[in-house]
């Protein structure tokens, strides 16, 4: 299977598993995400989710090796549209989702990395819109996504001259930088502190993050007001 999903504890874990194409996606994982992060939006006593890639690669984005896509503009549109609802349903997850980006970071890679909480990058890996090299415009809300996460200005430079950016170079979209040597260790050290706080607290300020991308600000003080007292009232 392309992706496996495993629980132990508070924390599950989502390994895209094609290390011999780089983790890049085919239609069978991508609809094996939407599966996997459809089970995550229910799992009860689940904390933290940590996606993170098999091998030397996060995922080198779609695979260009699969068959091109068929059927009608309308039909070719609705199917991409509905993958791209593994974008949706990661941000959406109850989880604090890590992207632990142990290598090749591409695309759809970008995109499902961007929409977690957080990413902690080795200090090997790199990131790479792509779309334009391979002579496309863009999907799964990479640029909506980055816009947010390293502002516009850059977002539109990794678009526009799509290249290989180095971790360190990464800023905005690096949460955590960790050596190779020490990156499962760092990924560990992660999510046990997330695992250490409460969890009230923490799925409060979840919401607080989402909601600040898209409230006007009175609106959303009211909203963050009443959300802190009542996570203050529940101890």
């Amino acid at each position: 299977m392309p992706i496996s999903l495993a629980t132990e504890g508070r924390v599950a874990r989502l390994l895209l598993d094609r290390p011999e194409r780089l983790n890049a996606a085919d239609d069978e994982m991508l609809d094996e995400m939407l599966v996997h992060l459809e089970k995550l939006t229910v799992a009860n006593g689940v904390d933290v989710l940590v996606l993170t890639g098999a091998g030397r690669a996060f995922s080198a984005g779609g695979d260009l090796r699969r068959p091109a896509p068929s059927g009608t503009r309308a039909e070719q549109v609705a199917r991409l549209r509905q993958h791209a609802r593994s974008v949706e349903l990661l941000r959406g997850l109850p989880q604090v989702t890590v992207a632990a980006v142990n290598g090749a970071c591409a695309g759809l890679g970008v995109g499902w990395a961007a929409a977690c909480s957080l990413r902690v990058l080795a200090t090997s890996a790199v990131v790479n819109t792509a779309y334009l090299a391979a002579g496309l415009s863009g999907d799964f809300g990479v640029a909506w996504l980055l816009t947010r996460l390293v502002g516009a200005g850059t977002a539109a430079d990794w678009l526009l001259r799509p290249r290989k950016i180095p971790a360190a170079e990464a800023r905005g979209f690096a949460s955590v930088l960790a050596p190779a040597d020490a990156f499962d260790d760092t990924v560990a050290a992660v999510v046990e502190g997330i695992c250490s706080l409460r969890p009230e607290a923490v799925s409060g300020a979840l919401v607080n993050l989402r909601e600040a991308e898209f409230l006007p600000l009175p609106e959303y003080l009211d909203r963050e007001s009443g959300r802190h007292v009542d996570v203050r009232m529940s101890r």
